[in-house]
């Protein structure tokens, strides 16, 4: 027998009281909780988007660096390095830095 008065269920299995963390009409669980924490490690289109511009930026333009100066063309390996690491710095920028507004207060 349960004594506690804030879980008896009705007859049509809906659950009284207001420490159940259920709505009062229909039964369901409300959620209280903020969803910016889930949000934060969602797959998107725009995280992979960046991972694949950091990717190849970083090691695509690193690898053909290395396989231009091992077939002998050292300084065009450097420059593919030196655009691809500039380009891919400037894609970021461009694509996910510069829309953020980051801005302070409004006045003092």
């Amino acid at each position: 027998m349960n004594t506690d008065s804030t879980s008896d269920s009705n007859p049509d299995g809906t659950v009284d009281g207001s420490d159940s963390g259920a709505d009062d009409n229909t039964g369901r669980t409300i959620d209280t909780t903020d969803n910016n924490d889930s949000n934060l490690f969602k797959l998107t289109r725009s995280k992979l988007l960046l991972g694949l511009v950091l990717l190849s930026g970083i090691a695509g333009s690193g690898l053909a660096r290395r396989a231009l100066g091992e077939a002998g063309y050292s300084n065009l390996g450097v420059l593919i390095f030196v655009f691809g690491y500039a380009g891919m710095v400037f894609a970021v920028w461009f694509g996910w830095i510069r829309p953020l507004d980051i801005t302070g207060p409004a006045g003092r």
